[in-house]
């Protein structure tokens, strides 16, 4: 792959060159969520001078895709750009039909109004003032604030043409947004392409969604019908489009190898918590497993495969040379070794084999492309009784078995390795947290070796071991030092959790999302002026409430899915 692991971290709010290509949204495309909501549509022989639709409905948020703050009165201050794409249409009409001037003003805290004409610099306006077609027809758009940022409801007023017209506009959650983070290639699925969005932003996705799954810095959805959306960063083809390109700025379906849909799509099986892997892999409705992104050497055991690193462009069956089918796998950040867990409780190594030692002693030392490996005991037998299997930051991993078990392997530094881990390379049971196990995370950070994992317990507590971010605080546990033992992320009754490169999202069984770790390009979704870092979680205010899902980016885009 071409990224290196000693690459140095840029200064805060900038990347890596290759990462920060910013593709101008030269042709807005209008998605379906725009269209449902509020259709540009004109009656054909209008009652009265001039005509608007009586009601309207909106997205909270929609418009201000990147607007950096909000003023005491609600408007947004700052970046003078909107999102047409989630923005709300008034289709205006006058009749008798003629070109003439129609004023319109919109009464509700937060909201503001602008044209086509103004959608690249704009200053926030409750009154805009537009001039009809010879059809007598216009269209202006209004931009509704996040939620907590202003009013749900605000009153249209057009006048012109002798008359007047009022409409109420309602606003609703959206299916899903996309929470601060780096977005200039198009993370925010509503065709910005601008970085550091400081407010929850939602997506252009028309359709409710059964999950939300994130890598680098891409976003896959997977839709209740079992589509699949996605969009973001695509060099390494994990988009799915059929090529490379380096920003996709709105959501894609994306096809099979064959140029199908894909619309029997089950889970996907990707590191929730990000991971500086292009790569997406899901399950479908018949149990086999498909793939875009990286292929390298062979490590998404693809029979027949002997071109060692190339891009899935598009969904191919992977899997197939494994003994069984898979049940999770876990992307590596860096290298050429993705971890399996198979249906028969056993853990594999898919890749190059001279990497296979990051994690065990076990395993061979030679260079083998496309080799597979099975972990064994430090005994020489089999690890088996495994249900889920995550790796860390590509030296290091944690298996739940069926028993609720913990089993680690590793080579990362004894700092951040557990405190009853003893044999450094050998795989052994550890202690876990006080009560039953029911999940775990891992963490792909961006600072070398440090791994970090995670675990829910059976009464909705989480816990947290490892690094700790180089004071970064995103284990969320309360400090920004590393921890051998296992420690209390301090949010409670937690539904699931996902994560970034510095950053920790959970979500609670209220449906509120929580934010620990290192402010960045406005991934809080708090606004600016906010501190630094968050070692204990703080509630994500300007998100509504009831999220279902979430997801990160690890380039720290949280997803949250409604």
């Amino acid at each position: 792959m071409s990224r290196t692991k000693e690459a140095p971290r840029p200064d805060a709010g900038r990347r890596l060159p290759s990462r920060r290509t910013v593709v101008a949204a030269s042709a807005w495309s209008v998605p379906a969520i725009v269209a449902a909501t509020a259709s540009p549509a004109y009656a054909a022989s209008a009652e009265g001078p001039v005509t608007i639709p009586p009601t309207l409905t909106g997205v909270t948020g929609g418009g201000w895709s990147i607007a950096t703050n909000f003023g005491a009165n609600g408007l947004p201050t700052g970046y003078p750009t909107a999102s047409r794409s989630t923005a709300t249409a008034i289709p205006i009409t006058v009749s008798p039909a003629r070109a003439t001037t129609v004023t319109l003003t919109v009464s509700g805290a937060g909201f503001s109004l602008f044209t086509v004409a103004t959608n690249v610099a704009f200053l926030p306006t409750q009154t805009v003032t537009v001039t009809t077609s010879e059809a007598g027809v216009a269209e202006v758009y209004v931009a509704i604030p996040p939620y907590s940022k202003g009013d749900a409801v605000a009153t249209i007023t057009a006048t012109g043409n002798g008359g007047s017209a009022v409409s109420t506009l309602t606003a609703h959650t959206a299916h899903v947004y996309a929470v601060g983070g780096h977005t200039p290639e198009g993370q925010t699925g509503n065709g910005s392409s601008l970085i550091g969005v400081a407010w929850p932003t939602p997506m252009a996705i028309d359709e409710r969604l059964s999950s939300v799954h994130a890598s680098i810095s891409s976003y896959l959805f997977i839709t209740e019908s079992g589509t699949l959306r996605s969009g973001g960063y695509n060099p390494f083809a994990e988009v799915g489009t059929g090529g490379t390109e380096t920003a996709v700025l709105n959501p894609i379906e994306p096809l099979k190898k064959d140029g199908t849909a894909f619309t029997d799509a089950v889970r996907a099986v990707v590191d929730t918590c990000g991971s500086e892997q292009g790569l997406f892999v899901v399950e479908d409705s018949a149990g086999d497993w498909w793939a875009t992104g990286e292929q390298v050497s062979n490590y998404l055991a693809i029979p027949g495969d002997t071109t060692g690193t190339r891009a899935l462009t598009r969904w191919e069956k992977v899997g197939g040379n494994l003994p069984a089918k898979p049940a999770t796998l876990s992307p590596n950040r860096f290298g050429d070794t993705l971890v399996w867990s198979l249906v028969d409780g056993t853990v594999w190594f898919t890749g190059s084999s001279v990497s296979f030692r990051n994690y065990s002693n076990g395993l061979p030392s030679t260079a083998v492309r496309g080799a597979m490996e099975q972990l064994m005991m430090p005994d020489g037998t089999p690890v088996t009784g495994v249900k889920r299997v995550h790796q860390s930051e590509d030296h290091s991993v944690m298996m739940l078995t069926d028993d609720g078990r913990l089993m680690y392997s590793s080579t990362q530094p004894a700092a951040i390795t557990p405190a009853d881990y003893t044999v450094r390379g050998d795989v052994q049971e550890i202690a876990g947290p006080p009560g039953d196990i029911v999940e775990i995370w891992a963490k792909h950070p961006y600072d070398t070796d440090g791994g970090a994992y995670y675990a829910k317990t059976s009464d909705n507590s989480l816990w947290a071991m490892g690094s700790n971010g180089a004071a970064r605080g995103y284990l969320g546990i309360g400090t920004t030092t590393a921890t051998r033992t296992w420690a209390k992320v301090l949010v409670d009754d937690v539904k699931e959790m996902a994560c970034g490169a510095h950053n920790l999202i959970v979500l609670d069984n209220s449906g509120d999302v929580w934010f620990a770790g290192l402010y960045e390009e406005g991934n809080p979704g708090l606004g600016t002026g906010i501190p630094a870092t968050f070692p204990t979680p703080v509630k994500i205010t300007t998100l509504p409430p009831n999220a279902r899902t979430i997801a990160s980016t690890w380039w720290d885009v949280p997803y949250i899915a409604y």
